[in-house]
């Protein structure tokens, strides 16, 4: 029993002798407390200021976001504006050259009659009795007689135009 408490009194005492080994921490002084404060006050400013600029950032993008959808908003409005355009634009061209097309049905049509070749009813449509007659004529100023109009047939048609006005 007394070796149990001997070892443990060598342990004790062995501990007493390692913590009087061991040195307490160094109290810092006062200018390393004021250096290391001013250093804390330094950097809460810096961290002040880049939470202002980050502040400023997100605004300024959350301006640039709204003029995008601004601008896209203004893009898909003339998108529509010119397609609208392109349609009437598209719708005049249709109409033209439907005039253009009856007024040169018409042409031919008063020819042929002029020729002595009946296109039937003069309605600027391209009709099967107008087909007939053009072929006609075609057959008689030795061309194909294929019932269109090509150039060789306009530029002999043209003449009963010219001479029956």
């Amino acid at each position: 029993m007394w070796g149990k408490y001997l070892k443990t009194l060598t342990v004790l005492t062995f501990l007493i002798f390692i913590a009087g080994c061991v040195t307490a921490p160094k109290k810092p002084d006062e200018s390393e407390i004021k250096a290391l404060e001013d250093r804390i006050s330094l950097l809460e400013a810096e961290v002040l200021k880049k939470n202002s600029e980050i502040i400023n950032l997100t605004n300024a993008l959350e301006k640039e976001k709204q003029e995008k959808k601004e601008l896209l908003a203004t893009v898909n409005k003339q998108k529509e504006q010119i397609e609208g355009l392109t349609e009437a634009i598209q719708e005049q061209k249709r109409k033209a050259r439907s005039k253009t097309y009856y007024k040169t049905v018409m042409k031919v049509q008063t020819a042929l009659r002029n020729a002595g070749f009946d296109p039937g009813t003069i309605d600027g449509q391209m009709g099967p009795r107008t087909r007939e007659a053009l072929k006609e004529f075609q057959k008689a100023n030795g061309l194909p007689a294929d019932g269109s109009l090509d150039k060789q047939t306009w530029a002999l048609l043209q003449e009963y135009l010219e001479t029956k006005k």
